[in-house]
């Protein structure tokens, strides 16, 4: 990029313990207020689940929203419990949990119900190789919701997941387009995937650098990642 078009750097915010869960629910709340959209994108991460427990379920901000998860599990674990959505459902508030919807298998359907019903928000984790979602090393800034192969080391992560080898997920270039984008930066083994958000540059390598484009980009930063 020319410099003139380099973005302003995204609102960086440090946090801790306790502080990491109060962080990320002021953060959602001021973007549902703020926000049109009637999607709310919601992580499904070891670094992102422990934040949901004390959302509160009676914010009007939650009026006529319906939460999914970024990522869906492709073909569905042989434990249901282990699909995305029922893991974010176990995650949240009881009344939350009713707002989330099952991701469609298609990706073209879920694009277009992107499209029309916009996203408020997207709260999103890190992985150590720099994916968000399940954008991973490769995914370009453009790519919208698609099926992709999970990385070994990736799968690996999940658990007991079998037969699911490939996951659906919501692409940067879909990612852009909500209206508040939130990565929380917490765990180790992060700090080099986010030093090319907050520093550059961007590339397919490190897919979370492609964000820092976002124009209502904020970055949680947990002390593991300090």
């Amino acid at each position: 990029m020319p410099p003139a078009e380099i973005p302003a750097a995204p609102n960086l915010i440090r946090a801790s313990g306790p502080g990491l869960a109060a962080a990320a629910r002021a953060w959602l709340l001021e973007a549902l207020h703020a926000g049109r959209g009637r999607l709310v994108g919601l992580a499904v991460g070891s670094s992102t689940l422990p934040l949901y427990g004390d959302l509160p379920a009676d914010d009007p901000a939650w009026t006529e929203r319906t939460i999914v998860p970024v990522d869906e599990l492709m073909p569905p674990p042989a434990d249901p419990d282990q699909r995305f959505a029922s893991r974010l459902r176990r995650a949240l508030p009881a009344a939350l949990a009713a707002r989330v919807d099952d991701l469609s298998a298609d990706p073209a359907t879920l694009e277009t119900r992107i499209e029309e019903q916009g996203l408020a928000a997207v709260l999103l984790g890190l992985g150590p190789d720099g994916h968000v979602a399940f954008n991973q090393p490769g995914s370009r800034a453009a790519d919208g919701v698609r099926i992709v192969a999970l990385a070994p080391a990736n799968l690996a992560r999940l658990g007991g997941v079998a037969p699911a080898a490939l996951a659906l997920t919501i692409g940067l270039g879909t990612i852009m387009r909500a209206e508040r984008v939130a990565i929380i930066a917490a765990g180790p083994g992060k700090q080099a995937a986010l030093l090319r958000l907050l520093e550059g540059p961007a590339g397919d390598d490190v897919p979370v650098s492609h964000l820092r484009r976002h124009p209502s980009l904020t970055v949680i930063m947990g002390e593991t990642c300090a």
